[in-house]
């Protein structure tokens, strides 16, 4: 049953670890801004298509709200997760899209220690692995969408500005949102935090037949717990040598330039 207007819905779609939380946290306080019921990431589109009603996400009040937020940093994730654009088209909305970049190189470091601190990460994975370095191809991620939808306003937002001058970014969103602009602080600790996939989940979820039988044979008080285990995962930080920045550089160039010469997002204060 549709309880959301097709075009109300309103999708932070990455990149990860680019200030998604910060500006979910702010928007979700906005007036006529209702946020998910459970995770700020409900990864539908990327992992969950058809599991349930999209729109049972949000207790949705047409009379006091105007946008269904929610910010999935899977969507922005090919080419290990496939087809979010097509089937965000296919279940029939209409979303406004925001699209939050970084310095890709420091995006990359922020992943790699965030991920390497989680129990079931993948530890052999290393700073210049292309399961870190493909999510910040961001003309890559942006042309998911375009082959949907070649005419849709993707809005491009900077993490810096963010980070500096939040304040008036929040200002031209809610002029863009047509929703009453309130500054809003920062908040040090976050409601909604980012979570990874697991190992296990990402098998899962790639699978459906392990999470059926998963599902079907795992208590979900087990289930929970094994996704609730404490960090025992590598803690040691880990940086770029000029080697690696050297080569994720190369590895970038291409697609830095066609987003510079698409969408005119500023590369060059990136090094590019």
């Amino acid at each position: 049953m549709e309880k959301i207007p097709r075009d109300r819905f309103l999708i932070i779609i990455g990149a990860m670890k680019s200030g998604t939380t910060a500006l979910f946290d702010k928007l979700e306080r906005t007036s006529n801004i209702c946020s998910p019921i459970g995770d700020k990431e409900p990864h539908y589109f990327s992992l969950k298509c058809g599991e349930f009603n999209y729109d049972d996400l949000w207790d949705y009040d047409p009379n006091n709200h105007s946008w269904a937020l929610e910010a999935s940093t899977t969507y922005t994730m090919h080419p290990r997760i496939k087809g979010v654009a097509g089937r965000m088209r296919d279940y029939g909305i209409d979303p406004k899209l925001y699209y939050i970049l970084r310095n890709p190189l420091d995006r990359i470091v922020s992943e790699c220690n965030f991920c390497r601190g989680k129990t079931w990460s993948d530890q052999s994975l290393t700073i210049t692995d292309a399961h870190f370095h493909t999510v910040s191809n961001y003309f890559v991620q942006l042309e998911e969408f375009r082959k949907v939808w070649p005419n849709k306003k993707i809005t491009l937002l900077d993490f810096e500005e963010l980070k500096t001058h939040s304040d008036d970014m929040l200002k031209r969103i809610c002029h863009d949102l047509e929703v009453a602009y309130t500054p809003i602080e920062f908040r040090e600790e976050y409601k909604h935090k980012t979570k990874i996939p697991t190992r296990a989940q990402d098998l899962a979820y790639r699978y459906k037949f392990i999470r059926k039988a998963a599902n079907a044979l795992l208590p979900a008080s087990v289930r929970r717990g094994i996704n609730n285990l404490p960090l025992l995962g590598n803690r040691q930080k880990v940086e770029l040598s000029e080697k690696d920045k050297d080569y994720l550089h190369e590895t970038l160039a291409e697609d830095m330039r066609r987003l510079k010469e698409s969408y005119g997002f500023p590369v060059e204060k990136w090094g590019f």
